[in-house]
Formats: C-alpha cells, sequence, structure tokens
C-alpha cells in the first residue's frame, strides 16, 4: 500500500456523531495526517491522509467500528481495518462500545 500524501481533496465531510461528541462540518483540508475522530479522547478513527491520487482518503479505523458505503475496506470488508473514500462517496460509521451511540460520516 501506498502511504498516504500530504495533498488533501476539498470536498466536505460531515463529522462523526456520538454521544460523546456533536462534530460540525468539515472538510478535508481542516483535517491533519493522523487527527483521531470523534476527538482525542475517543480515537475510533484515525485519518491517516490523502493517497498520491490527491482524491482518496485513507482511514484507520478501531475494531470496534463498523463502516457502510461506499468506500472500500482492507484487507477485507468483514474485517476493515483501513477504510479509503475517494471524494464523492459517502460512507457511514456506527462506533460500538459501551457509551457510544451510532455516528455517521460523509464524503
Amino acid at each position: 500500500m501506498p502511504a498516504p500524501a500530504t495533498g488533501t481533496p476539498g470536498s466536505t465531510a460531515a463529522g462523526p456523531r456520538s454521544s460523546r461528541c456533536a462534530c460540525a462540518s468539515t472538510t478535508w483540508r481542516t483535517l491533519k495526517r493522523l487527527d483521531p475522530l470523534p476527538d482525542a479522547e475517543n480515537p475510533s478513527i484515525i485519518y491517516l491522509g490523502v493517497l498520491e491520487d490527491g482524491k482518496t482518503a485513507v482511514f484507520l479505523l478501531d475494531a470496534d467500528v463498523t463502516p457502510q458505503g461506499d468506500g472500500k475496506c482492507r484487507p477485507t470488508p468483514t474485517d476493515c481495518q483501513r477504510l479509503y473514500l475517494r471524494e464523492g462517496e459517502t460512507e457511514f460509521f456506527d462506533i460500538g462500545g459501551e457509551n457510544a451511540a451510532p455516528s455517521t460520516r460523509s464524503t
């Protein structure tokens, strides 16, 4: 897998929402490489950056995260450790755990 580049696509994304975080709309331009989502205290998703194509964002997912949508899971759809989202694709994340509520993310 190529390492994510530092460039960012310009699509808009709605940040994850849960009982712990009511994140506002954000753009990929405001996310920095290795930013935790929904926040540093509850890092269920880590933004790894953008691939060299400049159109594919890569996210590292915690084992409690279940993605549903257009993104591509690696290594497999049933074992989604990394999620690849291209500009214009939409993804929803259910974040499990004792105190978490379902959350969403779309691009």
